[in-house]
């Protein structure tokens, strides 16, 4: 399989939430601890960016135009020609937190969650984060709470499930999505790498799905991306870098 780098340097601190823009041909994502939103054409090669007042954990286009983005607690949507931020939702108050991976189902509702301070190291940090689903009428639902490191969401093709992934666990969950509410129901553990070697399997982090059902896994300190069939567990391994995750 070849592996093409797009973007050399593509963030300074951590580079987050990839999201490809289907209207307009670009690639979007966010540089965490920069506080900034990336947009890459690759057409033109040209990489712009919005400067934010907090960390960005996510980044997604609005139906109505501009994005819809999370920054520190709260979510917000940006004018993509003013560049205005204007504050939607403020979640988590009071709490140490701040918005990690975000993404759209299939019905366009907005789905993001939080993470906590990661002390005294991932495993054994507060897991006070929470799931959100932000729906299209602007309302804002408490998805799942009790959270380490809220991170990567897929759906599968006949939108009858929804994988989710807490990396502090190590795990990712499988539940039942009902399409026409958003409402989820019947966890299930579908990978479960705790206690395994953190070298060899790392934190799982971002998560896509192919057209297969398998889940694409970026594994956090292990320089991988690991591909997990839901079903059975079993994986392979899709890349290896050299620089660590």
């Amino acid at each position: 399989m070849a592996v093409e780098c797009v973007i050399k340097n593509a963030a300074k601190s951590i580079g987050e939430g990839p999201h490809w823009d289907d209207e307009t041909s670009t690639l979007l994502y966010v540089d965490h601890h920069e506080k900034a939103i990336h947009k890459y054409c690759p057409e033109s090669k040209e990489n712009s960016t919005i400067q934010l007042d907090d960390t960005a954990g996510f980044v997604v286009p609005a139906r109505k135009g501009g994005l819809i983005a999370g920054v520190r607690r709260c979510l917000v949507h940006v004018d993509g020609d003013s560049k205005k931020v204007t504050k939607l939702h403020e979640v988590d108050h009071g709490l140490q937190t701040r918005f990690n991976d975000g993404k759209c189902d299939p019905q366009g509702r907005v789905w993001a969650g939080t993470y906590g301070p990661i002390e005294p190291d991932v495993v054994n940090m507060p897991k006070i984060g929470s799931l959100y689903r932000l729906d299209l009428d602007g309302s804002l639902h408490t998805m799942v709470k009790d959270v380490g490191i809220s991170n990567g969401l897929a759906w599968t093709a006949d939108e009858k499930f929804m994988l989710y992934i807490d990396s502090t666990p190590r795990q990712i969950y499988r539940y039942d999505f009902d399409k026409s509410t958003g409402n989820i129901s019947n966890k299930k553990v579908v990978v479960d790498n705790a206690g395994k070697p953190i070298n060899d399997y790392g934190f799982p982090d971002g998560m896509t799905i192919d057209t297969e059902g398998k889940l694409w896994v970026a594994c956090f300190l292990a320089s991988k991306v690991i591909r997990y069939d839901p079903e059975t567990e079993t994986n392979s391994v899709v890349l290896v870098t050299i620089i660590k995750l």
